[in-house]
């Protein structure tokens, strides 16, 4: 284990940090020097860590976008607090396996009780499913992939056991032009949706709505 590697780290993000008040929001840096500086070939041999650090703060610092500053008006992107921050610096040094409790006794009991934090949050049946996704693109995929579930199961059609093909069609209203999100697209099109089955809204909203309504649709 290198300690001094470890403790310029945290310098580092100590240091970045604390200039988020001050330094600017946008990314100084153009498209092309930042590939200039990040672009190194590989070595045969290993570098050094602290240099491999200093490097790449080096190259990448000029092109950071300040999204946790307070002068920050961009896309709805959450800053991390200091404790989520050293969390999930913690997460990596523990390095475990998620995937299932032998693997990961605490990671995957963790798990859980962040389950139980979002359904008191969000004051839902504390029997309620929940599921944590990668991120806005696979948490659109699990909602409509449920909601698909429910709307042809509500149809007579058990889409697991019989599948797709032969299924009643299934319609999905989005928000009105360029108000949904693009992912709901991508996201239908990996579940095998067609396209031309996507029906705009006349109010805006931000993503898919989904609403069971016989015959099979997806509201």
């Amino acid at each position: 284990m290198d300690r001094v590697l470890f403790h310029r780290t945290v310098e580092i993000a100590a240091g970045y940090l604390a200039s988020l008040g001050e330094r600017p929001v946008r990314a100084d840096a153009s498209l092309v020097e930042l590939r200039s500086a990040l672009r190194v070939g590989l070595d045969d041999a290993p570098r050094p860590a602290l240099q491999v650090i200093e490097e790449l703060v080096a190259a990448a610092d000029p092109g950071l976008v300040g999204t946790q500053s307070p002068r920050y008006f961009g896309f709805v992107i959450g800053g991390g607090l200091d404790a989520a921050i050293a969390a999930d610096w913690l997460t990596s040094v523990w390095d475990q396996n998620g995937g299932g409790y032998p693997v990961g006794p605490s990671a995957a009991v963790a798990e859980e009780v962040a389950c139980e934090w979002l359904l008191d949050l969000l004051r839902l049946p504390a029997g309620a499913g929940v599921g944590l996704t990668t991120g806005c693109q696979m948490a659109h995929f699990t909602c409509l992939a449920a909601a698909r579930h429910r709307v042809l199961a509500d149809a007579g059609w058990d889409v697991e056991a019989d599948g797709l093909f032969g299924a009643p069609p299934i319609r999905v209203l989005v928000g009105a032009k360029g108000a949904h999100h693009g992912l709901c697209r991508v996201a239908d099109a990996r579940l095998g949706q067609s396209s031309r089955g996507a029906r705009r809204g006349r109010r805006p909203g931000p993503h898919a709505r989904v609403r069971a309504r016989a015959p099979a649709a997806l509201w």
